[in-house]
């Protein structure tokens, strides 16, 4: 440490209160998960000298706990993102978090299903029932409105749910919604799904768009799943996941998606669904290398021509029929004006 370095709980809060505010990190839950972080380090730390070692033996007290590779990769990123700052501040000489322990989690498997099945799970989640009054009418009704705008957009629960009826602009040729990313930060504008614009609209005579919990939401899923024997276990936010795969499937490039999911670098996109994109990749290899594009069999060929066609969206209106007639392939395009 560099000399007159104020004592280490004062960094601490420090950091919490600048450091975490420019990496948008102020979002009340977020702070108070951070402060938590540093006070079951301070109490394993005691009057032990903050170092490396102490981060080591910390992670094998949690792993001795019974703490997952997850849970304990959360609490050395706080520790760690905490080193970094004390280097940028000049408060330490060398940046040891660079060192910090490794740990191998295994990515969780994300439930999804198509955008269509989900807004199926939702509309009969949201259903009101036989014994429902206005007010429950108006609360299910509220939680199909904003599940479906959470499936159009990749809103959050807490972005969602906090919308106020001047974060809607629809005087603009192209409408767009205003939102304060969940994560803290600046507000971010997105595009406004044109077809719920009427629905949109009546909820704007209300200044907050939406009064859900995330609770509520989740057993709506819930119903709708188990109505339709949905095996699938979808949560508010496998809209986001289904949202973003969806667009994945269809081509569109991950940089777009980050941006749409407004996650704060490409990386971060990459390692949530770069498992969704493998069949793009294999796609590649199919399409694309020369040895393989020499190799490929008619039925082959037409499957990929039939795919890509697929991917435009142009089959809803049966512009377009495919035709296979034992090893003949063709396909008929109708044009309407």
């Amino acid at each position: 440490m560099i000399q007159n370095v104020p004592p280490l709980r004062e960094l601490v809060t420090k950091y919490i209160e600048e450091y975490g505010i420019s990496e948008k990190c102020d979002l009340p839950k977020t702070t108070k998960n951070k402060r938590e972080s540093f006070k079951r380090f301070f109490i394993f730390l005691g009057n032990s000298e903050f170092n490396l070692e102490s981060i080591r033996k910390y992670n094998i007290f949690l792993e001795k706990k019974g703490n997952k590779a997850s849970t304990r990769q959360t609490e050395l990123k706080c520790l760690k993102s905490f080193v970094h700052w004390l280097y940028v501040e000049e408060y330490i000489e060398k940046d040891w978090s660079v060192r910090f322990p490794k740990l191998s989690v295994k990515k969780k498997k994300i439930d999804i299903v198509s955008p269509e099945v989900a807004e199926q799970i939702i509309f009969e989640g949201c259903k009101p029932g036989d014994g429902d009054n206005s007010r429950n009418r108006e609360i299910k009704k509220s939680m199909e409105i904003m599940m479906r705008l959470m499936l159009r957009t990749g809103l959050r629960f807490n972005e969602a749910n906090g919308l106020s009826n001047v974060d809607l602009n629809f005087d603009l040729p192209k409408p767009i919604i205003q939102i304060q990313n969940a994560k803290g930060g600046d507000y971010e504008i997105i595009p406004c799904p044109l077809d719920m614009k009427n629905e949109l609209l009546e909820r704007m005579e209300n200044k907050k768009l939406f009064k859900n919990t995330i609770h509520t939401c989740n057993l709506a899923l819930k119903r709708g799943c188990n109505a339709l024997g949905i095996k699938e276990k979808l949560t508010s936010h496998s809209l986001r996941h289904i949202f973003a795969s969806s667009l994945l499937a269809q081509g569109v490039s991950l940089q777009q998606v980050s941006r749409l999911l407004r996650h704060s670098s490409v990386e971060i996109t990459d390692q949530i669904y770069s498992h969704y994109s493998i069949e793009d990749l294999q796609r590649i290899i199919s399409t694309k290398g020369v040895l393989t594009k020499k190799s490929a069999t008619t039925e082959e060929m037409f499957n990929e021509i039939e795919q890509a066609i697929k991917n435009t969206g142009f089959l809803e209106g049966n512009q377009i029929e495919f035709i296979r007639n034992g090893k003949e392939f063709s396909f008929k395009m109708k044009i309407c004006a």
